[in-house]
């Protein structure tokens, strides 16, 4: 039998709105199984965290190195576990909604500044954002939401703040909800805060689904693996 082996990336954002065309991403967020990446102060950390924020505002222009920096860290993830025979595993809740937001932006961001910067070095690092869409779409995923929503509540849907409060997990930090407001308020520390407890959060949603083995399952329908061995990390 094959075995197809993946690695979690537990991945989520925050936005000014549900509205793509209109709103913002102010945060971008990964976390991963080891302490891989280094913070400002050289601490080698799981996760990683993408401000839109300049001198405490929103920065259109760190939205897009947010992007760009996600692309590039994702590339150099898929090239690492590759030589470990893994496959990169999105790992979100209501994953869908976050790849929309990031496809819409990616593309509003690239034609602002390819008209502000027509220099090929510019357009050359542009590229890499509208690819960042097509990156993500490609990567196997798995959405926590749906697998919650289909396996534990018979095809209804619960926020992740009710599926924790059931579980008995610690949701005391902002709902996303506020994000809006603490942008306007610029305390980008509690949105940071926020995003850094929402991917603790699914990364134990998911250490809960993987025994149960409903994400193995949903990979093996969504992905066609039923004749193969599935192995999570």
């Amino acid at each position: 039998m094959r075995f197809v082996r993946f690695y979690p990336i537990f991945f989520d954002i925050e936005t000014t709105g549900l509205k793509s065309l209109e709103d913002r991403i102010v945060a971008i967020g990964i976390r991963v199984r080891e302490e891989i990446f280094e913070d400002e102060y050289e601490v080698t950390t799981d996760t990683k965290i993408w401000l839109a924020e300049e001198d405490g505002k929103y920065s259109e222009e760190k939205e897009l190195t947010a992007l760009l920096e996600l692309h590039n860290t994702l590339q150099n993830l898929i090239i690492f576990h590759r030589d470990d025979g893994r496959s990169l595993l999105l790992v979100g809740y209501n994953i869908g909604f976050d790849l929309g937001f990031i496809s819409a932006r990616s593309a509003i961001l690239y034609r602002h500044y390819s008209i502000r910067d027509s220099t090929f070095r510019q357009l050359r690092r542009l590229r890499s954002v509208l690819g960042l869409a097509g990156l993500l779409r490609e990567l196997p995923r798995v959405d926590l939401m749906h697998i919650i929503s289909r396996y534990w509540l018979n095809n209804g849907r619960a926020k992740m703040k009710d599926v924790c409060s059931a579980l008995g997990i610690n949701y005391d930090d902002c709902d996303g909800s506020e994000i809006p407001k603490l942008v306007e308020e610029g305390n980008w520390v509690a949105i940071e805060e926020h995003l850094k407890a929402d991917l603790y959060r699914l990364s134990y949603l998911y250490d809960i689904l993987k025994p149960q083995g409903l994400i193995a399952h949903n990979l093996r329908v969504r992905y066609d693996l039923f004749d193969c061995e599935v192995d999570l990390l």
